[in-house]
């Protein structure tokens, strides 16, 4: 089949989420002999990104200006459509979009932002995540007036638009079940986990992981956490860990030594005893050194990539129970401060506990693997070869 891919954001394997998606979606139908075009509302951000992509897809990178978009989200707030893609998919990148769509078998649109109109192919919308309920809470997270109000009237729009573009497609897709059951409910939303690529392409664990022994020196970080701090949930959930959870631990690990890492995390301020480093350029070897990561997310949507980023390092995770539900992963959870120190302090104290914690969240995982995730996504491709 001419598979048309959609996106907002050039397709990285370390990027966004998705970006992560966009570039998965092209590898796994390209894997299965299907023709990939990817069409992207954004330049390659380096030339080894576009060859990445191009390796398994005909690139179609469209050049959207910044002037451009500011007025497709002036013009399409005024149409009643969210902000968010008005900015995104502006009526020229639409045209070219649906210029390609009208040559292609099928087309999958990732995320709400990307559909601004029905397009003249049968057409899957994969959401990821609910983008109405993540704006509905990040309007709770905003600190100014002004942007709790802007959020919450972006997340009514957003919701009113995912009612309507459920009329113009074939398929919905969701990362989490959570997610699912948030959004409209014909078609019915299928819930397509993200790939998880475990080291060497396989869901055996890394060392130490099957109760070898690691290299002296190879988990140097007791307790990680890692994101893009500018997201207000990621920024929630660091400063919770600075402020209540990682006080709590020191009681019981005085010298535990904790990182927080991700894009904007020196702007989180003063965090006694913790490390913040921003802009890490290989966040998987960090990981890799890194004996327990903390996921503390209090809100949020679809699934958090750093449990699978985390799984892949071979370090445990301890989330909140909502995250645990999210991602389908067997990890410790807690819902309070205490809770959290008590459960990452029982893995910093027990390395066998530990190395059992990860063997049960990488087998909990492989619903993610490649094999898993394509069998659900011909699945869906069925319907258009019926059309």
């Amino acid at each position: 089949m001419r598979i048309l891919i959609v996106c907002a954001r050039f397709p990285d394997a370390q990027g966004k989420g998705d970006q992560q998606r966009s570039l998965q979606l092209a590898r796994l139908l390209a894997e299965h002999q299907h023709d990939v075009r990817v069409i992207a509302a954004a330049r390659p951000a380096s030339e080894a990104q576009r060859t990445t992509v191009a390796q398994v897809a005909t690139v179609v990178p469209l050049r959207v200006g910044v002037p451009y978009r500011a007025a497709g989200a002036i013009v399409g707030l005024f149409a009643g459509r969210p902000l968010q893609v008005g900015w995104m998919m502006p009526a020229r990148a639409h045209a070219a979009v649906a210029h390609a769509a009208a040559e292609s078998d099928a087309v999958i649109v990732v995320t709400i932002r990307c559909l601004r109109a029905p397009l003249p192919a049968p057409t899957v919308l994969d959401h990821i995540d609910a983008l109405s309920a993540n704006m509905r809470q990040r309007a709770t997270l905003e600190r100014r007036l002004p942007l709790r109000a802007a959020a919450r009237a972006e997340a009514w729009l957003l919701a009113r638009h995912e009612r309507r573009a459920a009329r113009w497609v074939i398929a919905q897709l969701v990362v989490s079940p959570l997610d699912a059951h948030a959004l409209p409910q014909e078609p019915r939303p299928v819930v397509l986990p993200l790939v998880l690529d475990l080291p060497g392409g396989s869901a055996q664990p890394p060392p130490g992981c099957d109760g070898s022994r690691e290299p002296d020196g190879a988990r140097d970080v007791d307790l990680i956490f890692t994101g893009d701090m500018r997201y207000p949930p990621n920024r929630d959930a660091a400063e919770w860990l600075a402020c209540e959870i990682v006080p709590a631990l020191r009681a019981t690990h005085p010298g535990a030594r904790v990182i927080i890492a991700g894009r904007g995390a020196a702007k989180l301020g003063q965090a006694p005893d913790i490390e913040l480093l921003s802009d890490v350029p290989d966040l998987a070897r960090l990981l890799r050194r890194a004996r327990v990561a903390a996921v503390p997310l209090r809100s949020g949507t679809g699934t958090p990539i750093k449990v699978h980023e985390a799984a892949a390092g071979g370090a445990a995770v301890v989330s909140t129970p909502w995250v645990a539900e999210a991602t389908g992963a067997n990890i410790d959870t807690a819902s309070d401060a205490s809770g959290f120190a008590a459960a990452i302090a029982a893995l910093l104290d027990d390395e066998a506990l530990r190395l059992r914690r990860v063997a049960d969240l990488r087998a909990s995982l492989l619903g993610s693997s490649s094999e898993s995730v394509w069998q659900v996504l011909d699945g869906v491709l069925a319907r258009v070869k019926v059309l």
